[in-house]
């Protein structure tokens, strides 16, 4: 929440500076993106520790027969844990350009202007962050 405020704040703040040069949705993407890295780097200086989970994670168990199951919805759900894990190991560049495409459905040209690299580097990046992820996955060492 307090990522989504400033990035509605700094939104509205340069909205008469925006000139057009990228889409709409990069534009707003890079702000969300540098708020929260902002955030991210603030949070690791104060180093604060949680007492309680700080994620609270949620199954969604299907209404059909078969996996009405506890046992099988708990093995989804540590499957997903793991490879949630095992893209999260991946090293930043490789993780986020695999992320963006991936998960956000973002084109080449996007994810470039995004993240101000080439169009080869963000292919070269998805190419090598799949291959990693997918050695990650074989070896079983994600959990």
């Amino acid at each position: 929440l307090d990522i989504s405020q400033e990035v509605f704040i700094k939104l509205w703040r340069t909205l008469p500076s925006f000139r057009g040069d990228a889409s709409l949705k990069t534009w707003v993407a890079t702000i969300t993106r540098t708020c929260a890295i902002d955030y991210i780097r603030e949070r690791n200086k104060k180093q604060t520790f949680s007492l309680s989970d700080e994620e609270e994670k949620e199954v969604e168990i299907p209404d059909n027969s078969e996996e009405t199951n506890p046992e099988k919805a708990y093995e989804k759900n540590e499957l997903i844990q793991g490879i949630r894990q095992a893209v999260n190991s991946l090293p930043e560049p490789l993780r986020e350009t695999l992320v963006l495409r991936e998960f956000h459905n973002l084109s080449y040209a996007e994810i470039a202007g995004l993240l101000m690299i080439s169009e080869g580097t963000v292919k070269s990046r998805i190419s090598r962050g799949r291959e990693q992820l997918k050695e990650i996955l074989k070896s079983g060492n994600f959990l």
